[in-house]
């Protein structure tokens, strides 16, 4: 006797229905994991080039108001910027670390860069244009997220160029 009253899924439409919903399961897993992902990304590499431009406009302050510069200004480029500030007091920023590289204020010996940021170029350009004209130094910044994944690995790069305001 055939019952034709009860109606109900088979099993291949039930396993059907369980495939498309694992499959948009998985769209969306992997959609919000991209977006996390993504969101790292640009927090690292936010803090790295705020660090790093924190960093770049302490030097430059230092240097524009400085009354001369002490180290050697022959255009190439060097680890150490020395200065003297108009108070008479000595100053410099050193270039530290070796292979993960930071920022140091030579008088303090403090570090200026953070420690979740890792310098891979530091350098400081200084040049004359002539007996009456101030020095001009350049400076460049160039670092990445010291504690991040590598997927999660940031860089940036800060460049700047700075005239001395007395000489």
């Amino acid at each position: 006797m055939k019952n034709k009253g009860r109606a109900g899924f088979s099993l291949i439409e039930m396993l059907v229905v369980m495939f498309l919903f694992a499959l948009l399961a998985f769209i969306v897993t992997q959609s919000t994991l991209q977006s996390f992902r993504g969101t790292r990304k640009v927090d690292a590499s936010s803090k790295v080039r705020d660090n790093l431009d924190f960093a770049a406009s302490l030097v430059e302050r230092n240097i524009r108001n400085a009354k001369l510069i002490t180290s050697v200004c022959d255009g190439a480029s060097h680890s150490t910027i020395s200065y003297l500030a108009q108070d008479g007091s000595t100053g410099s920023y050193v270039c530290s670390g070796g292979s993960s590289q930071y920022l140091t204020d030579g008088a303090t010996g403090s570090r200026v860069t953070s420690t979740d940021v890792t310098l891979q170029t530091c350098s400081f350009t200084c040049t004359t244009n002539g007996a009456y004209n101030p020095p001009i130094v350049d400076l460049v910044f160039a670092g990445s997220a010291a504690n991040t994944a590598v997927t999660d690995s940031s860089f940036a790069t800060i460049s700047r160029r700075v005239v001395l305001r007395v000489y």
